[in-house]
């Protein structure tokens, strides 16, 4: 009884664990960041294992619709998202530009902003002269269209739960020690005398100066799109392409369908961070003063110690001038489809 009760305790302990992923060269907890035990979407059938090195997406849909073997993350191949690149993909363009025309052509309003109404009646116009889906996706890449092909894009896919992270304090600090420790580094390996003054100086840039802010949330196919990609797949397995085929969508389904272990990636979880620095106040000019209060310490020696140190703020961005970035790490997968069994 005693070992039972045991075992029941170490169940239970273990089942309250939440998840963790690797970033900021720190583990962070699901319960940090969205406040369950887990990442995932809540509404497919599988999730894939967690990612513990998250991955940096291009764009928020740029790992949608990927195959992926469900032990090999990071090995993912182009297959649905062949839709978002410039070219005739056969099948799967037919099925994505009749998405197109069925659920989201007939319900969007002009948002007068990115997209004016003029502007979208010129491509509409242009758009219906088409007859064949391949024309219909050529005016799309018409280069004054490009406003209008990220919207249709972005609409075979839904954003649920789009949350700020639940402990906001702990990620800032988190990536906030990493440029300090970049820092610390550098200055420790100087041969320089540091003294607390500088070294607090320089850490004060950081705290007021570096800012960070976070969102998660979970990204999947709209069911409209997905219920299309099933047909078209069941009609693949039931009449699959010649071997001898051109088309890179059908070359990819050729190989990948005969491996038995790949799946396509209806959505997934990503996190997305807003990184703004201070760069009116973090300069070479600005961390020269602050070198120059070294003792000791020689012109050229505080001017290579000046550059080094403005080159560790280089954390997760560059200084090119920019005062704001974005960076979306991608955690965990979500799939429905197997290739073996679409139904």
């Amino acid at each position: 009884m005693k070992n039972f009760l045991k075992l029941l305790t170490i169940l239970v302990l273990f089942s309250s664990c939440a998840e963790s992923i690797t970033l900021f060269d720190a583990k962070i907890s699901s319960k940090v960041i969205n406040g369950t035990n887990q990442f995932g979407l809540k509404n497919v059938q599988n999730t894939s294992l967690l990612i513990k090195d998250p991955i940096i997406p291009i764009k928020e849909y740029s790992f949608l619709g990927r195959l992926i073997g469900y032990n090999k993350l990071r090995k993912h191949e182009d297959f649905i998202d062949l839709i978002f690149l410039k070219g005739d993909y056969g099948v799967l363009d037919e099925v994505y530009i009749s998405y197109l025309e069925e659920a989201t052509i007939p319900n969007y309003i002009p948002d007068n902003v990115l997209i004016s109404a003029d502007l979208w009646g010129d491509f509409l116009s242009d758009f219906n002269m088409e007859d064949s889906y391949v024309g219909k996706k050529q005016v799309m890449f018409i280069p004054k269209y490009i406003a209008i092909r990220s919207m249709l894009q972005k609409s075979i896919y839904t954003k649920t739960n789009p949350n700020d992270i639940k402990q906001q304090h702990k990620i800032e600090k988190l990536f906030k020690s990493g440029i300090k420790s970049n820092i610390k580094s550098v200055l420790n390996t100087s041969g320089a005398k540091i003294s607390g003054e500088v070294e607090a100086k320089i850490e004060n840039l950081i705290n007021n100066e570096v800012n960070i802010v976070g969102t998660y949330y979970d990204i999947e196919f709209q069911n409209h799109f997905t219920g299309k990609l099933r047909i078209m797949l069941r009609e693949l397995k039931m009449n699959p392409p010649k071997q001898d085929t051109k088309n890179p969508f059908l070359i990819n389904y050729l190989d990948f369908y005969t491996k038995n272990n790949d799946y396509i990636t209806n959505g997934y979880s990503l996190l997305n961070f807003e990184i703004t620095y201070n760069t009116s106040k973090i300069t070479k000019s600005d961390i020269k003063l602050i070198i120059d209060g070294l003792v000791g310490v020689d012109e050229l020696e505080k001017n290579s110690l000046t550059a080094k140190v403005y080159s560790s703020f280089n954390y997760s961005r560059d200084f090119k001038g920019e005062n704001k970035s974005n960076k979306m790490y991608l955690v965990k997968y979500g799939y429905k489809m197997s290739l073996q069994n679409p139904r």
